[in-house]
């Protein structure tokens, strides 16, 4: 059992040991790399920056919608003014007819008692 354990912790310290080589051969070639100029993230920086633009993204579809919707309510609404546009011209052709239909028949009527004022003047003078 002793050396059981005494070969894991061998295993261990070697295990340790390749882990800080290669932390430092990560360190040299992210300082090489960068004295070339060129910009190495780490993977979390990466996902981080994805899981932003993908929130960008989002919020952009959600304006584009919103956009959307507004743009077919307008049309909604023009369409509706449209037909609302028409029924006032149609109201307003029929009033007109309608009035001048009226102002005939005033007239009419005027022209009827002047004619029987006419008529009850030359009965009052010939009787």
């Amino acid at each position: 059992l002793a050396a059981r354990l005494d070969a894991l912790e061998a295993d261990r310290k070697a295990q340790g040991e390749r882990t800080e080589q290669l932390e430092d051969e990560v360190r040299s070639l992210h300082a090489r790399l960068s004295a070339r100029g060129v910009d190495v993230r780490t993977e979390r920086e990466v996902q981080r920056m994805t899981a932003e633009l993908g929130g960008r993204v989002r919020k952009v579809e959600a304006r584009m919608q919103q956009d959307a919707t507004a743009q077919a309510q307008a049309m909604a609404t023009s369409a509706r003014l449209a037909r609302l546009e028409e029924k006032s011209e149609t109201l307003e052709r029929l009033v007109r007819q309608t009035l001048g239909a009226v102002e005939r028949q005033v007239a009419s009527l005027q022209a009827m008692v002047l004619e029987a004022a006419s008529d009850v003047a030359t009965w009052k003078a010939e009787s």
